[in-house]
């Protein structure tokens, strides 16, 4: 039984189309760039606080409300602290499941909740 190897894509023979291909596949990497830059702006510059956590828990990117709200600063908590660190022991089962569930296809997970946050001084907050 004769097996097929996936079609390979083929590259044209004219060195003038390669040029464009490559000018192309430039434009849309500085397109992607200036929307990456756009939407890193408006997530520091966001009134609310925010962070970006990853399917292990971690922190990869917080913004300057999530310090004001926690005492801590950015490069204590991108890389280096998990999310539910930050939340009161009878909050984190709950905002764990949310957090599992998120990311199950099908699964719904409300869009907004509270959750009481400690803050590094031992106070606690709000954030909803």
């Amino acid at each position: 039984m004769k097996t097929q190897s996936p079609a390979q894509p083929s590259l044209p023979d004219d060195p003038s189309a390669i040029q464009q291909c490559f000018d192309e596949l430039q434009a849309t990497i500085a397109r992607l760039e200036q929307e990456k830059s756009r939407y890193l702006s408006m997530f520091a510059q966001s009134g609310a606080p925010a962070i970006i956590v990853e399917a292990d828990m971690g922190i990869s990117l917080a913004n300057a409300k999530f310090e004001e709200l926690v005492g801590y600063s950015r490069a204590e908590i991108e890389g280096h602290i998990k999310w539910p660190d930050f939340m009161t022991l009878e909050d984190r089962p709950r905002m764990k499941r949310y957090h599992r569930l998120r990311r199950i296809e099908g699964e719904t997970v409300p869009e907004e909740y509270e959750c009481r946050v400690i803050h590094r001084d031992a106070a606690c907050a709000i954030s909803t």
